[in-house]
């Protein structure tokens, strides 16, 4: 196969892979921002609180701090910390993915490429993700935001003593 004269003709030919698992990515992400809106209201989160919770970062952190209002479990607090930590984890995957323009198209790995600088020590980094990798973190999301939804409800049944 011939290699694309310029970085238009390389999109053209090798990006539309991905965007299906790019925008089931971006969809699944506006389902949980969603029902974390949801989530925080059931659970009573006031105004305020809500007004700064101004992005889904914000709105995973103030997740955390509402279930932690409604038990001292143990159990229950390492299941937060787990769906926290996930639901951060995605979020840092999906913010690589959207953010930032791609650099170059690894025709062996049917991967793209992102060079990024990291603002803490102001070193280069590459990215690399392929459609699969993006498709299996959509799935992973969505399984999440059920295991999440769940959870948080839970605490609004009310517990038999």
């Amino acid at each position: 196969m011939e290699r694309p004269k310029s970085i238009s003709e390389m999109i053209e030919r090798y990006d539309s892979d991905f965007y299906e698992p790019i925008g089931r990515l971006i969809m699944q992400f506006g389902f949980l921002e969603f029902d974390i809106d949801h989530w925080l209201s059931a659970l009573g989160a006031d105004q305020p609180k809500l007004r700064k919770a101004n992005n889904l970062n914000n709105k995973i952190t103030l997740y955390g701090q509402i279930i932690e209002q409604h038990t001292t479990e143990p159990n229950d607090l390492a299941e937060r910390d787990r769906l926290v930590q996930q639901m951060r984890e995605l979020n840092t995957f999906r913010n690589r993915v959207v953010h930032g323009p791609w650099s170059a198209y690894l025709v062996e790995k049917k991967a793209w490429q992102k060079l990024s600088v990291n603002r803490q020590n102001a070193t280069h980094q590459f990215f690399e993700v392929t459609a699969d990798v993006i498709r299996a973190a959509a799935s992973d999301l969505a399984k999440i935001q059920v295991e999440a939804s769940h959870f948080a409800f839970g605490f609004l049944v009310p517990k038999k003593a």
